[in-house]
């Protein structure tokens, strides 16, 4: 397993939009990426924003709050070949803390190879992990609880290892916490 950090480059549609608005966050469904932003007050965008081809734009005008849907996102690709451990929507790039199997990492960085910009290695020496941490990181990834979709919940996970479900998510949250403190 290597991780990764990965500077990619913002589609233009999402670039354009964090000039006049705020990037609140994204939700994957199977077939769509939802980015939500908050309009600042002074934004105003041309109606040939709204008629993009490959997206769906929807505005609460009460709100200012805007969801940009999209079947042709790099986070699609992102979330369906690594392991995404952080990932941060920057002015300018997306930043990306990943994990990825050894022998998939080509393959894997091949599919983003138009919109990489930077590519580092995470040294995995940093990370301070109890055995704990790497057991339940070991039987998330080998159980499938970080797939998308996901190969298994996290009750069906802490029964399988006899633990309860508080028990196992917080090993789970505290083990992510320890990489992405070492990773970023």
């Amino acid at each position: 397993m290597r991780v990764l950090r990965l500077h990619i480059k913002l589609c233009p549609t999402i670039g354009e939009l964090n000039k006049h608005a705020s990037y609140l966050g994204y939700k994957l469904s199977r077939d769509t990426v939802y980015h939500l932003f908050q309009l600042r007050e002074s934004a105003k965008l041309g109606k040939s924003f709204y008629e993009t081809p490959h997206t769906k734009v929807f505005l609460n005008k009460k709100t200012r709050v805007l969801v940009l849907c999209s079947g042709a996102c790099i986070l699609r690709l992102l979330l369906e070949n690594f392991h995404v451990i952080s990932l941060r929507v920057y002015a300018d790039r997306i930043v990306a803390v990943v994990a990825v199997e050894n022998n998939r990492t080509e393959e894997s960085l091949n599919t983003l190879r138009n919109s990489l910009l930077l590519v580092e290695e995470v040294n995995p020496a940093e990370i301070e992990l109890t055995r704990t941490d790497i057991e339940t990181l070991m039987s998330l990834r080998s159980l499938g609880l970080l797939d998308y979709p996901k190969r298994i919940k996290l009750e069906d996970l802490a029964r399988l290892v006899g633990r309860s479900k508080s028990t196992i998510s917080y090993r789970l949250r505290r083990a992510i916490k320890k990489v992405i403190e070492a990773a970023v």
